[in-house]
Parts: structure tokens; C-alpha cells; sequence
């Protein structure tokens, strides 16, 4: 059943619909009847819908065949929205396979009389056949197009394609056609009806492993350009330039071409340009979400804030603000984590839910401790390292007596085992590694430098 908005108009107090607007239903089967409506500031709103299901031409709380021919019953205050809903199913003394009336009438202030004179109501009648009850059912199916369940950046797309019927009716918005294509995770149902109205329901769940799924963003202002916002940004491997377009789902997703690696113990300068119209502000932050819960916290589950840059500019400017970043700890690793960019016109940014001009662009962070071995190559003699092996201590020299900044040593699998962001001392302490093989990384205020000792 379709839903219908309710709006009153004085002077017109019927719509009738019933030769190009009906339905066709089942008796055994409950179908879902909602409707929305509204009231005015002046007093409140009544609501009420009757099907008659004894083609009488009345409405009745009893008919000739003792049915209730009233389905739905709601009232609303002033100043407010209503969307009742009710499940119906035709009782079995209803008509068969005739057009019945199905009346839906709001009146102001008052309960609306269904039949006669009403002071600010309105009647939209629209036609229901209801049909024997089902004995041949369809078989529905969902037939997966692609190679995956999943979408992913090496999958964007599905396509999905219902059968077994004569008509689909796809949830989630996605129509009434046979194929959809599905871009976004979700659980997924097609009802497949038959020519004679008895349906079946089929469900696919679609998984997403891009990101954990995070929340969505809306802008009020959509699908063009707006001349304010984010228009490139820079973090790492990342160098993004983009317009100030806004898209009708009001985010890009830049996550599957711009993604990237940063290391514990390391920091990286996010540096980000945006603009400001010639008639408002704009406001700019930068969220990451380190413990891939999919959402953006103040205070996450590790009690880190995930918000890494807020940044504000006058009309008519642009703004250039940067910061440097350094994961923490507790980041969930080796996992592609969702950096949020979001922008928007005189106010703060929702970074999940609805802004004014607003836009979010997505982008991807893998934090890692692991040290990819096969890219190690030694440093020249500039850096020498002693006793090697070593049992103890290790001493490291530099020439010309330059200042160690901090290192790190790894594993012979390319997992840090030690960090030290700031020392004075240019002795490591290894008593507590066990024997092996490490690689030693020390930086120094112009370099960053790479050997390897064996541990006894």
C-alpha cells in the first residue's frame, strides 16, 4: 500500500481517486497501510480511513456482513506531523474482485464525518480489489550478478537481479524494476508478486569492507557547486584536489583511491585548503576514526579524541589550516580507517546527520607498527652501530657527532619492538630482546637511518 500526504485545503473536500490510484490485496494475507499528515497552528488534526468491504456505499462499524470498515483512527495536536500506520487484512466476507472504496479523511479540530459536512475537511478516496486468497504462490529469487557479496573498492558495484514474478518492489528506495545495482551495505528485500496479486519475499545481505560502515552525512544544499569549502588536502601519500561541488548524497567517497599508511611512533602534517563565499563563513573539521567503531568520537573507546583539526574562516577568504598527526597507540592496525573531511557554510560541519552547505570527503588511513623488510636497505658508513652483535647495549655513531632525534627497532617479521621518540643518549638498551636478528631505524633532525644487528 502506498503512503499518501494529507493536506488540507478549504473548499475542496474531495479527492477521488479510485479509477487511477487503487491496489489490488488478498484476503489470508496482512498488508501495512501508513499515512502522514499534518496540522495547522491553529488547533489539531483527526484522522480516519475506511475501506467498504461490503460494496454497500457506506461506511460502516459494522456491516451487513458485521466487519469494521474503519482500519485507521489517529489525531494529532496543532503544529505537528502524524504518520500512523495499520495493519489491514480483508476480512473474508469482504467483496471480491470488485473496486471498493477506500475513503481517508482528516478534519480540523474535530473527529471528520466520513459522510457529510465537515468545517475544514477533506476526503481522498482511492480503490482497493481484494482477490481470493492465494493457492500459487511465487518463488522468489535474487540472482547475484557479481562476483561478491561485498562491496569493496575492488567491488563498488552489485548487481542484483530478482526473479520468479510478474512485478518486484525492491526496499530501500530502490524502485520497482527487476535489477537494481547496490552501492552501500544493507539488508536487502524484494517483494515478487504474481499477476494474481499472491507474493513472495526474498532478502540478500550485502557486507561492506572498505571501512567499518560509518554514519552519513546530508546537506540542505545539494548537486551543485556552491563556491565554498574543502578543495585539497593533503596528508602523507595523500593529495587530493577537489571542487566545491556538492553531491546529492553530499560526500565523496575518496577511500579506495586515496588511502594512506601511517606508522606508531611517526607524525604526518595534514594540511587542508578551503574557501569561504563572499556572503558567510565557513567552518572545517577533520575526524579520524582510530578505533574503526564507525563513529566520529570527542572521547572514543580508548578515550581518544578522534577529532584532529577544527578550523574556521571569514567570508570572502581562504583558509589554510595544518597540524600534525601522530596515530596513538591504541589505533586499531592494519586496517583501512575512516578520515572524514567536512566543510560547511556559516556554521560547524555534522560530521553524521544534516548541515546547511555541507560536504564530508572520505578518505583512508592504515595505521601499522609492521616495518616492510623488503624495502630495508642499509645506510652508508655516516652510520656505524657497536658491539654487533650485541648483548647488552648498543652503541650507535653517527659522523660528525650528529643528534640522534629518536629510533626504533624491529623484528626480523617487521614488527617494532622498541620505539623512543626523544633521547639524548646514543645508547639502546636491548638486555630485554630475545636473540635474533632486528633492524635498527634511527632519526636524526636531517635523516632517517637503517641498520641491522643480531642480539645475542
Amino acid at each position: 500500500m502506498n503512503k499518501f500526504l494529507i493536506v488540507i485545503y478549504y473548499g475542496y473536500s474531495l479527492n477521488d481517486f479510485t479509477f487511477y490510484k487503487d491496489v489490488a490485496i488478498n484476503l489470508g494475507l496482512t498488508y501495512n497501510l501508513s499515512v502522514d499528515y499534518i496540522s495547522g497552528p491553529l488547533g489539531g488534526q483527526f484522522l480516519e480511513v475506511w475501506i467498504d468491504w461490503d460494496n454497500s456505499g457506506t461506511f460502516e462499524t459494522s456491516n451487513s456482513k458485521g466487519a469494521n470498515e474503519k482500519v485507521l483512527t489517529d489525531n494529532i495536536d496543532l503544529s505537528s506531523a502524524g504518520s500512523p500506520s495499520a495493519s489491514i487484512t480483508p476480512p473474508a466476507s469482504a467483496e471480491l474482485n470488485t473496486l471498493l472504496r477506500m475513503r481517508v479523511v482528516s478534519e480540523f479540530g474535530a473527529e471528520p464525518n466520513l459522510c457529510g459536512a465537515g468545517t475544514g475537511q477533506r476526503a481522498d478516496d482511492y480503490g482497493v480489489y481484494v482477490k481470493p486468497a492465494c493457492t500459487d504462490f511465487p518463488n522468489a529469487g535474487i540472482t547475484n550478478n557479481s562476483e561478491s557479496t561485498v562491496v569493496s573498492c575492488e567491488t563498488p558495484l552489485i548487481s542484483l537481479t530478482a526473479t520468479g514474478g510478474d512485478y518486484y518492489f525492491w526496499s530501500n528506495n530502490l524502485g520497482n524494476n527487476a535489477s537494481v545495482v547496490i552501492t552501500e551495505p544493507g539488508t536487502y528485500n524484494v517483494i515478487v508478486m504474481s499477476e494474481n496479486g499472491c507474493s513472495d519475499t526474498e532478502t540478500i545481505t550485502i557486507g561492506y569492507e572498505k571501512t567499518a560502515v560509518v554514519c552519513d552525512v546530508t546537506s540542505l544544499n545539494s548537486n551543485d557547486y556552491f563556491y565554498c569549502g574543502v578543495t585539497n588536502v593533503s596528508f602523507n601519500t595523500i593529495n587530493n584536489a577537489s571542487s566545491t561541488y556538492i553531491p546529492a548524497n553530499a560526500k565523496n567517497d575518496f577511500i579506495c583511491e586515496n588511502t594512506t599508511t601511517l606508522e606508531l611512533g611517526t607524525a604526518y602534517d595534514l594540511d587542508v585548503t578551503y574557501q569561504s563565499r563572499t556572503d558567510g563563513s565557513q567552518y572545517l573539521e577533520v575526524w579520524i576514526d582510530w578505533d574503526s567503531s564507525g563513529t566520529f568520537d570527542t572521547s572514543n573507546a580508548n578515550s581518544v579524541n578522534e577529532q584532529v583539526l577544527s578550523d574556521n574562516i571569514d567570508l570572502s577568504s581562504v583558509g589554510t589550516p595544518s597540524v600534525s598527526i601522530s596515530p596513538p597507540s591504541t589505533a586499531v592496525l592494519n586496517t583501512v580507517l575512516r578520515m572524514r573531511v567536512v566543510s560547511d557554510y556559516t556554521q560547524s560541519p555534522v560530521k553524521c546527520g544534516s548541515g546547511f552547505v555541507q560536504r564530508a570527503d572520505d578518505y583512508g588511513v592504515i595505521v601499522s607498527n609492521v616495518l616492510n623488510i623488503g624495502d630495508l636497505t642499509e645506510s652508508n658508513s655516516a652510520f656505524r652501530i657497536f658491539p654487533n652483535p650485541v648483548k647488552d647495549q648498543l652503541t650507535i655513531s653517527l659522523e660528525n657527532n650528529g643528534r640522534i632525534d629518536g629510533y626504533e627497532v624491529y623484528d626480523i617479521t617487521g614488527k617494532k619492538v622498541m620505539l623512543t621518540l626523544k633521547t639524548d643518549s646514543n645508547i639502546i638498551d636491548t638486555s630485554g630482546l630475545p636473540s635474533g636478528l632486528y633492524f635498527l631505524k634511527v632519526k636524526t633532525d636531517t635523516l632517517n637511518l637503517m641498520s641491522k644487528f643480531i642480539k645475542d
